[in-house]
């Protein structure tokens, strides 16, 4: 109903591997080097929520770091392969929205806001016990402005 917008239940969030999400793909430098970044930009209905404002980041360092680069097409197979994991277990976990992924030369960040109480320390023990080719490290903050997102989905 104008000009009110129609207030989300998190209860109604879609999967976080939903087939409905619309994705772009942005390409940047970061101190002179390639910066690739997928933003999910369905995610921006959501965006500021207070309901899943907690940001929950994974990233993982290369295994043959590219300084200046990007990963190897091999690299890169294994970082496909490692993101479907971490959708499988953070969407088991939590109700989640799936904002965006950054790949450098060095590391790809997977980035996440799910609702407050889940145990992460948990979620994030099962995905390395499943990911036995990379160091998958761990981050989460309180973000409910949703900053991680929107510097990304405002360029």
């Amino acid at each position: 109903m104008w000009p009110f917008k129609r207030r989300l239940d998190i209860a109604t969030l879609p999967s976080v591997a939903s087939a409905a999400h619309r994705w772009s793909v942005h390409q940047a430098t970061h101190e002179g080097a390639p910066l690739i970044v997928r933003l999910n930009s369905s995610a921006e209905e959501w965006a500021r929520h207070p309901a899943p404002g907690v940001k929950l980041g994974f990233a993982v360092p290369l295994n043959a770091p590219c300084k200046g680069g990007l990963p190897t097409s091999e690299e890169n197979s294994e970082l496909q392969e490692i993101e479907e994991v971490i959708l499988e277990e953070v969407g088991s976990t939590a109700k989640a929205v799936y904002v965006l992924s950054i790949t450098t030369g060095e590391m790809k960040e997977f980035v996440f806001y799910i609702a407050p109480g889940v145990d992460i320390a948990a979620t994030h023990q099962t995905i390395r016990s499943r990911v036995r080719s990379h160091d998958v490290q761990c981050m989460a903050i309180t973000d409910p402005a949703w900053e991680a997102y929107t510097q990304f989905a405002a360029e």
